[in-house]
């Protein structure tokens, strides 16, 4: 009831006031995409989102307080969501961590860095229950997919024109300082990981605006499940939606990341078993369609890229043996610390005495990052969040009778599985283009009960 009284509220004040909101909250999403660093002092590099998000935050809680929202009614309904509870459990047991961590400090920026950006789900969910705005975001991810992949693609074409030493040097000097700020680019340069060994040379891999590839793989992989239901669901933009999705596809195999590979490997597998059973006959054709035209694609690239894909399952392989060592290595220091784990943000000190606050250490895999860092405890809240997102998806999903309105609950579940896989290789919560755009899934995801696709 109170939920209604929420609703109904909202409703009659976008009457009295349209679109102010609307194009408030629109412009911020764009915006997530489009961060800049704003270098204020020579150790902080704080991005434009983590001052947008809380400022943003305040905008809506006031404009809710002016128009009198049920706010407070909504705030506890989304707090016992499995996201938000989550969420806000993870915070505090991240909290706890530090107390006694080695390096106080360093787990309280990190904390400040989850203040900025955790509210963003809170506010996003509030908008996302009326229908018209969910589908004008959902039209906005995907613009934003587009221009991610173009990025990259620019990007990793430009190499063959100016050469990699040119373009290198204008990313440290030009375009990172602008875009991840000064410090992190320095870091970026020292441990640089934009070139990979393919026929005897190396290559520039597709990073576009992102600091690296695996993070242009995260954001493209998130989306690419949504653009493909998308497609499948949709009848007067159903090419255009292909296209782009092959366009994503593409430059996601430029990244050559294979965390990403099985990532999305992982995605359309998971997207395929949920909704096989419901598609009807020409929705399986076009699967099968779509499964052949990849197939002939990945064996016209097959050298550079099967041979990234399979070297993952290879063991001897050097750069599987160095990540296992790590993992090992991150599990006994998970062993010695349980509960609480060693602090957030303090895992870098255990690796390496010698180490910064900036040096690049991770246990290259986000679930092993959080035991160690956050104990049993961060890692418990994370899964229930994680867990409880895939069980109302697929609650909504089994509970659909009609194709068509399972589409969008299908690629969210994609989305989410290809977040999962990418994870158990990398660590991209610290990301801030990644993280602001996983809560806003996680919100599409708490919301796609009253929304089918009208792409």
């Amino acid at each position: 009831m109170k939920s209604e009284t929420y609703l109904r509220d909202l409703n009659i004040r976008r009457k009295t006031k349209p679109d102010f909101f609307d194009i408030s909250f629109f412009v911020l999403i764009f915006l997530l995409f489009f961060q800049f660093a704003l270098n204020l002092s020579s150790d902080i590099d704080l991005v434009s989102g983590r001052v947008l998000i809380p400022v943003f935050f305040l905008f809506w809680l006031a404009g809710g307080f002016f128009f009198r929202w049920s706010l407070p009614s909504f705030f506890v309904s989304e707090t016992l969501s499995f996201q938000g509870f989550g969420l806000l459990l993870f915070f505090i047991f991240a909290l706890f961590s530090i107390m006694g961590a080695q390096e106080f400090l360093w787990g309280i920026r990190k904390l400040f860095f989850f203040a900025s950006v955790f509210p963003l789900f809170f506010f996003a969910s509030a908008f996302l229950r009326d229908k018209n705005r969910f589908q004008k975001v959902l039209k906005i991810i995907f613009g934003l997919g587009f221009l991610a992949a173009l990025a990259g693609v620019m990007q990793f074409l430009a190499q063959f024109v100016f050469g990699p030493e040119v373009l290198s040097s204008f990313y440290l000097q030009k375009a990172g300082p602008f875009l991840w700020g000064n410090n992190f680019s320095l870091m970026v340069g020292q441990h640089p990981s934009w070139f990979v060994a393919l026929a005897g040379g190396d290559i520039m891999r597709a990073f576009g605006s992102f600091p690296d590839p695996h993070m242009l793989s995260f954001f493209l992989g998130m989306i690419l499940p949504l653009v493909v239901a998308g497609a499948m669901g949709s009848k007067k933009n159903q090419l255009l939606l292909f296209f782009l999705a092959g366009f994503i596809f593409l430059v996601l195999l430029a990244t050559f990341s294979r965390g990403g590979y099985l990532g999305i490997v992982a995605a359309f597998v998971s997207m395929i078993f949920l909704g096989w059973r419901s598609f009807s006959g020409p929705v399986k054709v076009k699967i099968i369609m779509a499964g052949i035209l990849i197939f002939f694609l990945i064996i016209a690239l097959a050298q550079p890229v099967l041979e990234r894909f399979f070297s993952s399952f290879f063991l001897s392989e050097g750069s599987s043996i160095s990540r296992l060592e790590i993992w090992r290595n991150s599990w006994q220091v998970f062993i010695s610390n349980p509960i609480l784990g060693v602090g957030l943000g303090n895992y870098p000190r255990y690796a390496d005495p010698l180490a910064s606050y900036r040096t690049p250490i991770t246990s290259h895999n986000l679930y092993l990052d959080l035991l160690v860092e956050t104990g049993i405890l961060g890692f418990f809240a994370w899964f229930l969040l994680l867990a409880g997102s895939f069980y109302q998806l697929l609650k909504f999903i089994r509970s659909r009778k009609s194709e068509h309105s399972s589409f969008l609950a299908i690629g969210l579940f994609g989305s989410l599985v290809y977040f999962f896989s990418h994870s158990l290789f990398e660590s991209a919560v610290f990301n801030p283009v990644i993280i602001s755009f996983f809560l806003i899934i996680l919100a599409l995801a708490r919301n796609v009960k009253n929304h089918e696709y009208s792409a």
